[in-house]
């Protein structure tokens, strides 16, 4: 069997992206994030997606407390942000580096940590400053901490990407946080991306976590100039409006006719079993609210909802190119080898991941395709007997 340079398969699927065969939904890029993503791309090299997507991750930080879906879920506008592209020519860490030094300047309040290598060191910056950006220039730095035995990063930041609490305890030691609101941006390497693949990373669900932005150099400016003072000065008071006019919103509500267009592409547009639609449905409502701030929105509208469809659909598709694995297709495996073994009679969870060979394909995978398989009653669970059993004995299965 041919060993598959993964590294190399990379690089080449960002090279095509690149190379404008997945096009970011530009005419998104509206209202003070656009304007602002607008003045840093024409005067350095790095695209202009990820200016936007910078200010939009800032954003979402500086709001996190005070801003709402008027809905029973908790949706706050907090972003997993990562700027993925090859290494020396991504041009990630500039619009970073960029947008942090703005927020800082237009917000007194704006708390940011550089990297974070455990999760008690978190936990004790977020102690004193909730609601706080985590910044990695490098997100190796995050990969290499994450993966060491005993370290309670992962768990930490996985958990707050939908709380704003976390707890754990072992014998040594024990970590509590509360009423903390994470956000993260970080640059990211072809081959860090890869390592994200790890079976710690994947079985605990950290990867469909985060939000993928590829791009990489669109022209070259030797000696990039200072943005024009006044045009700073502009984006800065208009930064500030929109946080202002947020804070007095406090919560946002979708039209009747956003409503109907969310629920159309909720229910027969997204593709519920891929693996790569996951959490995606989340970030369309966080996106919906950070869309409809810096347009200086009041409501959610369908232009807003349209907008975000358009995005988390872009999202997708960079998940599939990026996956190292191919994991629908791996996914796809795992469940015709679940359904052939319940045609043969029901299985206790343990006796079916043990014929299956769950440990191979890795415990997130399987669990996605038993969860997908249970949830389009393709198979069923017996409560009394803790069996699984199949609902549809399909003869091309045998």
């Amino acid at each position: 069997m041919p060993v598959i340079d993964y590294k190399k398969k990379l690089e080449e699927q960002v090279r095509g992206i690149e190379s404008k065969e997945l096009h970011f939904p530009r005419f998104i890029m509206r209202g003070v994030a656009g304007d602002y993503a607008t003045a840093y791309s024409d005067i350095t090299e790095a695209p202009k997606h990820f200016y936007y997507m910078a200010y939009l991750t800032c954003l979402g930080s500086i709001l996190a407390d005070n801003v709402r879906l008027k809905t029973l879920l908790n949706v706050q506008p907090r972003l997993y942000t990562i700027f993925l592209g090859q290494t020396g020519r991504g041009r990630k860490s500039t619009p970073i580096a960029i947008t942090i030094d703005f927020f800082k300047q237009a917000f007194d309040d704006f708390n940011l940590m550089h990297h974070a290598n455990s999760g008690e060191g978190l936990g004790v910056f977020l102690e004193k400053s909730p609601r706080t950006l985590l910044v990695y220039d490098e997100f190796m730095g995050f990969v290499s901490k994450a993966i060491q035995k005993g370290n309670t990063l992962l768990g930490t930041v996985t958990t707050l990407f939908e709380k704003n609490q976390y707890q754990t305890a072992t014998k040594e030691k024990q970590l509590l946080i509360e009423n903390a609101y994470l956000s993260i941006l970080a640059a990211c390497t072809t081959d860090t991306w890869e390592r994200c693949w790890h079976p710690d990373f994947t079985a605990i669900g950290l990867v469909n976590r985060l939000f993928l932005v590829c791009g990489g150099m669109e022209k070259l400016v030797p000696i990039p100039p200072v943005l024009e003072i006044g045009r700073w000065k502009n984006l800065l008071q208009n930064t500030r409006a929109v946080v202002k006019l947020a804070q007095k919103i406090h919560k946002y509500e979708l039209t009747p006719e956003s409503v109907r267009l969310y629920d159309q592409w909720y229910r027969n547009t997204l593709d519920h079993k891929s693996v790569h639609s996951v959490r995606l449905d989340a970030y369309a409502l966080r996106l919906m609210l950070l869309l409809a701030i810096v347009d200086e929105r009041y409501q959610i509208d369908t232009d807003i909802v349209q907008d975000v469809i358009q995005l988390v659909t872009w999202e997708h598709a960079v998940r599939q190119q990026l996956d190292p694995i191919d994991a629908d297709n791996e996914q796809a495996k795992i469940e015709l080898r679940i359904r052939r073994n319940l045609l043969l009679g029901p299985l206790t969870k343990r006796a079916l991941q043990q014929k299956t060979g769950a440990h191979r394909s890795g415990t997130w995978l399987w669990h996605n395709a038993l969860s997908g398989l249970l949830a389009h009653n393709e198979i069923a669970y017996n409560n009394k007997t803790k069996e699984y059993y199949i609902l549809s004995n399909t003869e091309e299965l045998r």
